[in-house]
């Protein structure tokens, strides 16, 4: 009987367990696949290793100002607007009020 290892590649005569890398796509043994940081069974020889960009923290903004003033008071304005068609339209305290028939000049 020879001796060291057979065509099959073991001293016993079995088979090699096989996989397919994900990474290369090449049959590799099973035994040279790793666990990789995501999760994922590769071959030691593609390995990624994790990027240091992944383990930054974001640093909150402080969102208030240290001076702010006071939001003023909303103030509204009247508009009168005389059309030529003698339509008036007016607006006081938001509520819009359209008549017709009304000269321009004469008060409501």
């Amino acid at each position: 009987m020879r001796r060291g290892k057979d065509r099959l590649g073991t001293p016993t005569g079995r088979p090699v367990p096989q996989a397919i890398d994900p990474a290369s796509g090449f049959k590799v043994p099973l035994s040279n696949l790793v666990r990789q940081w995501d999760g994922e069974m590769v071959d030691r020889r593609f390995v990624d290793k994790r990027n240091p960009q992944d383990f930054v923290r974001g640093v909150r903004d402080v969102q208030a100002l240290p001076y702010a003033r006071p939001e003023s008071p909303d103030s509204f304005v009247a508009i009168n607007i005389a059309w030529e068609n003698g339509a008036i339209m007016t607006s006081e305290t938001g509520d819009v009020l359209l008549t017709e028939g009304v000269n321009p000049g004469e008060s409501l």
